[in-house]
């Protein structure tokens, strides 16, 4: 633990928490929650993880992120996948000094595999197990025009 966490400890997930490394951490909870000061609080995305007691308040370059790599349909979808967090350098808003960040990355395990590519000639296209498929030879006399 480093001196920051050691000293203010928080429930919050911030730079600090990672002085001694990155760690790779289970999604156990995300949900929307209210954050900020009398006066100027507002709605933001948390997630918990099994690995640590404190919460993650996810700005948006990282909702992306996380949208991205596990779905934007709800929070539910990303229960069980795993991320790394560490501690980065960048920008904390607009105008804003740069400053220690809590920094994503995505390992490959806790990204969905991806959709097997058949090799050339080794499977039909849709439609053309049935003989109902259309066949289009593009050329190069073609490109700019989309023969379908």
């Amino acid at each position: 633990m480093g001196l920051m966490e050691e000293n203010y400890p928080s429930k919050y997930i911030s730079a600090a928490t990672f002085e001694d490394g990155a760690k790779t951490l289970t999604i156990t909870a995300a949900y929307r929650a209210e954050v900020g000061m009398e006066g100027k609080k507002e709605m933001k995305p948390h997630i918990e993880f099994a690995e640590l007691d404190k919460i993650w308040t996810v700005n948006k370059t990282n909702l992306g992120t996380l949208c991205d790599a596990f779905g934007m349909e709800k929070f539910a979808d990303w229960i069980g996948h795993t991320i790394q967090l560490s501690k980065g350098w960048g920008q904390h808003g607009f105008g804003q000094p740069d400053g220690p960040v809590v920094a994503l990355t995505i390992p490959e395990q806790g990204k969905p595999a991806p959709l097997p590519v058949p090799e050339a000639g080794t499977e039909p296209l849709p439609g053309e197990a049935d003989g109902g498929g259309e066949q289009v030879t593009v050329t190069a006399d073609d490109v700019g025009e989309m023969p379908f």
